[in-house]
């Protein structure tokens, strides 16, 4: 009985301590609660974009693209009440044919320029050679040919007329079937024909094609003359360089003659 009152004895003491470690547990879980510890205050206004110091980025962006847009509108209703009107015109248009050379201007350069040299044979030996150049005729055959196409083509502006006349001797025999009195005899037979023309240049065509011949005309010439100018240049050029290769020929012919007369003397001194 006396071990039996002590495992009950026993029982209720572990009862007991469960009972004060709940009692501890309980009491730790109600000091942790939220209502008896130091919580943090909330805020009594949340910040919003109005009560921000500085407006966000968005608001910035949007308020300059606004104010972008109100200064070109205001641009182009300037631009477009803008009117010419009571502005005098400062320009003057200048008449080609007052425009002349000035005072600068280089001289008109001569054909035949090579006779400066006051050098009679020099003037015999280019004109020579302009008279027997093959290239020469060949680019004046060309003025010629271009000159022909300006005439034609100025001819055909103007009005044209053309004349014929054919006459026809004819003998009727006496047993045709040509009764008389033609039969036998000899007839002649004459036509005489006369027509005319002219084409008017409504749309300009004819000028046209007048100016474009006229330019091949002038570019023949050009070409010509260019070509006269190289040749007469050529043959000046060699007859210069001719006569300074004659030059320096004779000053070496004299040089070597007064050489030879120094050595003769220095001859005569050392045979002294």
């Amino acid at each position: 009985m006396a071990g039996i009152a002590q495992l009950s004895g026993a029982h209720a003491g572990q009862r007991g301590g469960d009972a004060r470690h709940r009692l501890t547990l309980g009491s730790l879980r109600s000091s942790l609660r939220p209502n008896n510890c130091l919580s943090r205050k909330r805020p009594d206004k949340l910040m919003t974009h109005a009560t921000m110091p500085y407006p966000p980025r968005s608001a910035r962006w949007l308020t300059a693209v606004t104010a972008v847009a109100a200064v070109a509108a205001a641009a182009v209703l300037l631009v477009a009440c803008a009117s010419p009107a009571g502005i005098a015109p400062q320009a003057k248009m200048i008449d080609s044919a007052t425009l002349t050379a000035g005072a600068g201007a280089a001289p008109e350069v001569s054909t035949n320029w090579w006779k400066a040299y006051g050098d009679s044979a020099l003037d015999g030996l280019v004109e020579r050679a302009l008279r027997d150049s093959p290239s020469l005729a060949v680019a004046q055959s060309r003025v010629q040919r271009a000159q022909a196409a300006v005439d034609a083509t100025d001819a055909a502006d103007k009005p044209r007329v053309d004349a014929g006349f054919d006459a026809t001797r004819q003998r009727y025999t006496e047993h045709g079937l040509i009764p008389p009195p033609l039969a036998g005899t000899t007839q002649t037979t004459s036509t005489l024909q006369l027509s005319g023309s002219w084409e008017l240049d409504l749309f300009g065509r004819q000028r046209a094609a007048l100016d474009s011949a006229i330019g091949t005309q002038r570019s023949a010439e050009a070409e010509a003359q260019a070509a006269r100018v190289l040749l007469a240049s050529n043959v000046v050029r060699q007859y210069v360089q001719l006569a300074r290769s004659l030059e320096q020929r004779e000053l070496l012919q004299r040089t070597l003659a007064q050489r030879e007369e120094i050595l003769a003397l220095i001859r005569q001194r050392v045979q002294a």
